[in-house]
């Protein structure tokens, strides 16, 4: 569930943005899913790519991707929606919100209907954490549902935030909030 908060008067001199968006998540894995064949398929032929932040022009060139196994978030995901695309899937590119804490970030996902809902993956950044040492490798599989993971601002890039007509970086402060039940105890998920 998300939903807007808004703040009172005193609250809103305090924040510069007068609101605060909060989301609630059980957990960001689907306990049951039926993840279409095609999709682990799509998924392989990212697993050697590598991530790095890439300029402008690069990030919607997939002969670069396939050339020399780099991109960053946008570029994979572009390949990916393409490939799946091609193998039948309905696949579409999103945007918005990786939630993470403390900081959440603006990334790009992409994400596949299944059984009349669209559902959340990411392989790259599966693939990207277990090379780094973040995950153990099998701990998340690249073709697992991911849905909480993700808060989905729309297909493309936009500003979460502009100062005079001109984007502004954003720091997104998420929290993590430990579920209790209605005495206050903690809830194990």
């Amino acid at each position: 569930m998300t939903r807007v908060e808004e703040v009172d008067a005193a609250e809103r001199d305090r924040r510069a943005n007068g609101f605060v968006l909060k989301r609630e998540v059980q957990g960001f894995r689907l306990p049951e899913c039926t993840v279409p064949e095609e999709v682990p398929a799509s998924f392989e032929q990212v697993a050697d790519v590598e991530f790095y932040f890439l300029p402008e022009p690069l990030r919607s060139d997939l002969t670069f991707l396939e050339t020399a196994q780099l991109g960053d978030c946008e570029l994979v995901t572009r390949y990916l929606v393409r490939e799946l695309t091609r193998r039948g899937c309905d696949a579409r590119p999103s945007f918005g919100l990786l939630l993470s804490s403390p900081y959440s970030l603006e990334h790009y996902w992409p994400e596949i209907q299944i059984d009349g809902r669209w559902t959340a993956f990411d392989p790259h950044l599966i693939n990207s954490l277990v090379r780094w040492g973040v995950l153990e490798s099998g701990q998340v599989a690249p073709h697992e549902v991911l849905d909480g993971a993700f808060y989905r601002l729309g297909d493309k890039w936009k500003p979460l935030m502009v100062d005079m007509g001109i984007p502004a970086r954003t720091s997104l402060l998420t929290r993590r909030i430990t579920p209790t039940d209605s005495q206050g105890r903690e809830v194990i998920l």
